[in-house]
């Protein structure tokens, strides 16, 4: 019974109390149960992420676009939302679809800073300039030299 006990207090201090309630809340009391009746048994317990994650989405999936369009035309102020993005021999692909789900949003006010970090494969530099030109909020800055990643973001 002591072990028990140890056993549950370990998982207890392992998960903090808004995690258990969270767990609770998504996953329901009849998870809860079971998980209490594992640690008694003796059974270690694990979460599995990506099923927290869809029931979460199961829950919480209302996403209503011409609501969202609405209070975004409602609002007072549309601050501007800089997004830096540093690039270096990337696959244009990947360049591609970063850019489209920033574009996709809902939320108008953006721009795209991308910062070429002086990339040697030509396909970069051509990618980044269809982009740039297919929508004014996109802004590129190729460096001269190769700075690496901190050099690239300042």
């Amino acid at each position: 019974m002591i072990d028990r006990l140890k056993r549950f207090r370990r998982w207890i201090n392992r998960y903090n109390f808004k995690e258990i309630f969270m767990g609770i809340h998504i996953l329901g009391v009849k998870w809860f149960v079971r998980s209490i009746r594992a640690i008694y048994e003796g059974n270690e317990l694990h979460f599995d992420e990506q099923i927290l994650y869809d029931k979460w989405l199961m829950h919480n999936d209302n996403y209503n676009e011409a609501v969202v369009r609405r209070a975004i035309s409602e609002m007072n102020r549309k601050p501007l939302i800089s997004i830096l993005i540093p690039v270096y021999n990337v696959e244009p692909r990947w360049l591609i679809k970063c850019v489209h789900s920033i574009e996709s949003q809902s939320y108008p006010n953006w721009e795209i800073c991308l910062a070429d970090d002086c990339s040697t494969q030509e396909n970069v530099r051509a990618t980044l300039k269809k982009l740039e030109a297919s929508d004014r909020r996109i802004k590129v800055v190729y460096r001269a030299e190769n700075g690496h990643i901190s050099k690239a973001t300042n």
